[in-house]
C-alpha cells in the first residue's frame, strides 16, 4: 500500500542522502544525479487497466500522481541543500502512460512521470533552485535520457523496450542505430524489480530494484521476490564503482 511505499523511499532516500554527504566532505564527488527510472506510479492503461478494476490500488491517479509530486520534490530538494549541483534524470514507464488507445500510447512521452516531475521542476524554479538544479527528461516521443556524468556515459531507460531482460540485444540494436544509449558507459534501468548488474561488453547494465512491496500474485505464480531499495553508485572516467543497496 501506499503507507508502506512511502516509508521504503523517505528511509532509502535518508541512506544515500547520508552517504552523498560523507563523500561530499570527503571531497569524492562533486554534484548528485538523481535518477527516476519510471513507473512512479499505477496508471489505469497498463494491463488494460485490471488491477484499478480489481480494487488493488489504494489511490486514484490524481492522487498518486500528487503523492509522487511530493517525494521528488523533497528528494529533489533534500540533494539540492547539500550539493551545488544536481542534475535530475527521469524517463517514463509502462505503467504510468497517460493513455493508450488499444496497444498505441499517444506519444511515449504522454507520461504522468513526466508530468510530476516537470511540476517540480516549475515550482523548484519558482522557488529559487533554477540555477542548482538541471532536468533531464526526453525529447518528444522518446523513451531514454543519456547524459556525461564526469567522463562517464550514463543512460537511462525504463527497461520494457528491451523485453524480457534480453537488454544486450537491444542496446545492440540502439548502437546499430546511432543512438547515444547504445554506447553509454553505464545504463540503468528498472521494470524487472529486482537489482542485476550485468557486463554487456564495454557497457555496464544495472537494472534496479522496485520500491514496492512486492507482488502476491508473482509470489502465488511461484516467482521469487526480490528486496526492495534504492541504489547508489559513484561514476567517472568512463566507468562506475562502489555500488550500495540503500
Amino acid at each position: 500500500g501506499t503507507a508502506g511505499t512511502i516509508g521504503r523511499i523517505l528511509a532509502s532516500h535518508d541512506s544515500a542522502l547520508a552517504r552523498f554527504k560523507q563523500l561530499l566532505k570527503s571531497k569524492t564527488v562533486s554534484e548528485a544525479v538523481i535518477i527516476i527510472a519510471g513507473d512512479c506510479i499505477e496508471g489505469i492503461t497498463s494491463q488494460g487497466g485490471n488491477l484499478a478494476a480489481a480494487g488493488r490500488i489504494d489511490l486514484s491517479v490524481t492522487e498518486q500522481v500528487r503523492v509522487y509530486r511530493r517525494i521528488v520534490a523533497r528528494i529533489v530538494k533534500d540533494y539540492a541543500d547539500t550539493a551545488h549541483r544536481v542534475r535530475v534524470m527521469v524517463v517514463p514507464g509502462n505503467h504510468d502512460e497517460a493513455e493508450r488507445r488499444g496497444k498505441t500510447v499517444r506519444s511515449y512521452t504522454d507520461s504522468w512521470a513526466l508530468d510530476g516531475a516537470v511540476a517540480v521542476a516549475e515550482a523548484m524554479d519558482l522557488a529559487g533552485y533554477g540555477d542548482r538544479v538541471a532536468w533531464i527528461m526526453p525529447s518528444y516521443d522518446e523513451l531514454v535520457v543519456c547524459v556525461d556524468v564526469a567522463g562517464t556515459t550514463v543512460g537511462v531507460a525504463h527497461g520494457h523496450q528491451s523485453r524480457t531482460g534480453q537488454m544486450g540485444k537491444w542496446l545492440a540494436g540502439q548502437a546499430q542505430n546511432r543512438q547515444p544509449i547504445g554506447t553509454a558507459d553505464v545504463v540503468i534501468s528498472g521494470h524487472y524489480h529486482h537489482l542485476r548488474v550485468e557486463a554487456l561488453a564495454a557497457t555496464t547494465w544495472i537494472q534496479v530494484p522496485a520500491l514496492d512491496g512486492g507482488s502476491t500474485w508473482w509470489r502465488h505464480a511461484g516467482n521469487t521476490e526480490a528486496p526492495p531499495g534504492m541504489i547508489s553508485l559513484l561514476v567517472g572516467g568512463g566507468s562506475w564503482r562502489n555500488l550500495e543497496l540503500n
